[in-house]
């Protein structure tokens, strides 16, 4: 019988391992878990219900606000309650794909909340979206960029809104530039999308920080494609050859600004700002391209996004005072996340009597040392 031995220990093998490989694929889940800090989900953890972060578009700037997700999410211990954080990054950084995602996450069990970062703030479909999610109990928040919220509909959908005052640091950048180069001028403006909440009230800021003495020459999207956003510099300095002040309303487009105008040999004749410290923006500034940054706080966003989620879902309304302390009264849906204001050195004729006392002003070897106090590489 050794033969029919073998053959039964063949299929006891094959069934073994079959059924391994059935194990390891049900208990992966896409996206970052990062209450374990995996990409793939112990065990233990993968019958948790998620809180789910989904940025607008793919970008360092949210490894930062992952770092904060995480840190809350082991200060609430949600492992032992049952949660777990999944940080999403939008990578097609399409509405539809936002839209798709949000409409399968109502659909699932397993999902307890989501925070949102909104591409396009007017859409009807991303209303109906969320609203779904809300029809099943699911709580939302958006962070970094808000939706429209002139709209109650929209406005109503989500619980509230935790980042920047866009308006606000866009002011704040305009000041700071126009305190480099006080004589006025023109100005180009950059951007991924120029419908989006954040990129609309930044570029407005923009305008009434650098005031009367400036005119506006473009304002251009690149729709998130990297290629795109250095032609578009391009572009903008062929149409107008006398810019003085280049203008970087979303992470990528400082490295981009920087990249064009040291290929073109311009770098005296322009001043250079905009928003987001990313790894490359900060090597540029370290390098002497880069004037000035305002840096938001994802970090913050992710911190707060997490526990306000939570407070939801859990219904503990002590949490949820202390990240929405006025959240009945008007705006106080909207929680702020902080701002700094980095220049390259003291030497800067930037100064911080110029900014609101609640900016931070911090030389570029001071924000270093912040960066490296809470191990990360961009904000």
């Amino acid at each position: 019988m050794p033969r029919i031995q073998s053959f039964q220990g063949l299929v006891s093998f094959l069934t073994i391992l079959f059924g391994s490989l059935i194990a390891v694929l049900v208990g992966c889940s896409p996206g970052e878990d990062v209450t374990t800090g995996s990409s793939v989900a112990t065990a233990e953890s993968a019958d948790a219900k998620r809180f789910i972060i989904l940025t607008n578009v793919a970008d360092p700037f949210w490894d930062s606000c992952e770092v904060g997700a995480r840190e809350a999410a082991k200060e609430l211990n949600l492992d032992a309650q049952g949660y777990r954080v999944q940080f999403e990054q939008n990578s097609e950084g399409t509405i539809t794909s936002q839209i798709r995602k949000l409409q399968q996450w109502a659909g699932a069990s397993d999902v307890a909340g989501v925070a949102l970062s909104v591409l396009e703030p007017q859409n009807p479909a991303l209303l109906d979206a969320i609203q779904l999610l809300r029809d099943n109990d699911i709580p939302v928040v958006t962070i970094d960029s808000d939706i429209d919220r002139e709209n109650p509909a929209f406005r109503k959908a989500r619980y509230g809104y935790i980042g920047t005052d866009n308006v606000e640091a866009g002011k704040e950048l305009g000041k700071a530039l126009a305190a480099i180069d006080p004589d006025g001028g023109k100005y180009a403006v950059f951007v991924g999308s120029t419908v989006q909440a954040n990129a609309v009230q930044r570029h407005d800021g923009v305008a009434m920080g650098l005031g009367d003495g400036y005119e506006e020459a473009d304002f251009l999207s690149d729709d998130t494609d990297k290629s795109k956003a250095r032609q578009n510099v391009r572009d903008a300095l062929d149409r107008t050859a006398d810019i003085d002040v280049l203008v970087g309303l979303w992470a990528y487009n400082m490295p981009a600004i920087a990249d064009v105008v040291t290929e073109q040999g311009i770098r005296e004749q322009v001043t250079i700002g905009g928003f987001d410290a990313s790894p490359l923006a900060l090597e540029e500034m370290k390098n002497g391209n880069i004037d000035v940054l305002v840096v938001q706080n994802p970090y913050r966003m992710g911190y707060l996004a997490t526990k306000a989620l939570y407070a939801l879902t859990e219904d503990e309304p002590e949490l949820l005072a202390e990240i929405f302390p006025n959240h009945d009264e008007p705006d106080g849906d909207i929680v702020g996340s902080g701002l700094k204001l980095v220049v390259p050195s003291k030497e800067s004729p930037v100064t911080a009597d110029i900014l609101k006392d609640s900016t931070e002003f911090l030389t570029y070897d001071e924000f270093r040392a912040w960066l490296d106090k809470y191990g990360l590489t961009s904000s």
